[in-house]
């Protein structure tokens, strides 16, 4: 009997080990707290348009698959864990799903109502030989029944809505050199909890870095034009209004797709090709159309948009936005602040304005243009290519 005992903790103490192994190796782990014996769902889903596999025995290989495509995990139980195992492990337990290297949204509901969510990006090829550096790569967090919410790990504080497994995991870094066919599979577009679009994307493929993006947007059956740039992996249109549901009479769509500016070898800048195009309804023109302005333009109220065509040589036009009268400056700068070129200085009606900016005096480099009207100001970067 003694020996029996012995044996069974031994048993019991090697699981243990093999579980607490198990969790320095990137699983996301949630644990349901504070239920009264309601039924909780995780659903996880892939948000992506594709997702990679990874392998401890071949860390710098991966394919695409479409083995991880989500799934949901249930329990009446408290202090009861659900565990979503990250694809290189090849686990199996009971109240476990598996996620490949994708982004995804995780959902919770509570008897069939939605409380809480949150999107995360496992995108990078730093997975799996990275997993363990500096602390391991598993996740923990809690989902509190009666508050409604997630929370990192056992503390108070709220789980962020969007994140990525480098911004959790720094040790992690936001890599998909190895990742095929990424760049056209690259652009994610999900609400930002406003209503607006928020354009989501991993890194471009470059050996050298990146310097910025260029977003591109057009509006129904438009053609696309350069709207945005930044050195972000994300970005927010606030000038637009995701619809939902029944179509309404004044709706359209806005589409987008990026390109990255990248440097070569020889210390100059490469534009790449397109990524994926992404779309989703969104409000358009008031049904008056006595009205000057656009719905999102009011809704935007004053606006500096990105200036066309970026880069350029040597000509480029700036188009902005004004809700009222304002007497609008906008001027030109060097990357040292100096300025350059006054281009508006004025008394200007509401609605739409553009200005030519002519730099054929101007040596190539980046540029800034910012305009002031009122309590508004904004600047924005352009890029003389010679």
């Amino acid at each position: 009997m003694k020996r029996s005992s012995q044996i069974l903790l031994i048993i019991l103490l090697v699981n243990a080990a093999v579980k607490a192994q198990e969790f320095a190796e990137g699983e996301l782990s949630i644990k349901i707290t504070n239920n009264n014996g309601s039924t909780v769902e995780i659903e996880m889903e892939l948000v992506s348009p594709a997702c990679w596999d990874a392998s401890t025995a071949y860390p710098h290989v991966h394919n695409m698959t479409d083995l991880f495509g989500g799934g949901t995990l249930s329990t009446s139980q408290n202090n009861k864990w659900l565990e979503f195992y990250a694809c290189w492990e090849q686990l199996t337990y009971p109240d476990s799903l598996t996620f490949g290297l994708g982004y995804y949204k995780f959902t919770a509901r509570v008897n069939g109502i939605i409380k809480d969510y949150f999107y995360i990006d496992y995108r990078t090829s730093d997975l799996p030989e990275n997993y363990n550096t500096g602390g391991g790569g598993d996740i923990s967090i809690t989902f509190n029944v009666s508050a409604g919410k997630f929370y990192e790990g056992s503390t108070q504080n709220e789980f962020p809505t969007f994140t990525t497994i480098w911004d959790e995991r720094p040790w992690i870094a936001a890599s998909t050199l190895e990742l095929p066919n990424f760049w056209e599979n690259a652009l994610v577009l999900v609400n930002d909890g406003n209503n607006h679009p928020l354009l989501v994307w991993g890194a471009y493929p470059s050996q050298l870095g990146i310097d910025h993006y260029n977003i591109y947007k057009k509006i129904g059956g438009g053609q696309f034009e350069l709207y945005a740039e930044t050195e972000a992996l994300a970005y927010v249109d606030e000038s637009e209004v995701i619809i939902s549901g029944a179509s309404q009479a004044n709706e359209t769509v806005a589409y987008y797709k990026l390109t990255a500016v990248y440097p070569t070898q020889g210390n100059t800048l490469a534009t790449s090709e397109y990524s994926n195009t992404v779309s989703t309804r969104v409000a358009g023109e008031p049904l008056d159309k006595g009205s000057s302005f656009s719905y999102q333009n009011e809704l935007k109220r004053f606006s500096l948009f990105q200036n066309y065509p970026n880069p350029f040589n040597p000509s480029t036009v700036i188009t902005y936005h004004l809700p009222g009268n304002n007497f609008v400056t906008l001027k030109v700068y060097d990357i040292l602040g100096r300025e350059i070129a006054t281009l508006v200085n004025e008394l200007k009606d509401p609605g739409s304005h553009s200005v030519e900016f002519n730099a054929s005096g101007l040596a190539g480099g980046i540029y800034l243009y910012r305009i002031q009207a009122g309590n508004y100001a904004e600047t924005r970067r352009l890029l003389l290519q010679k």
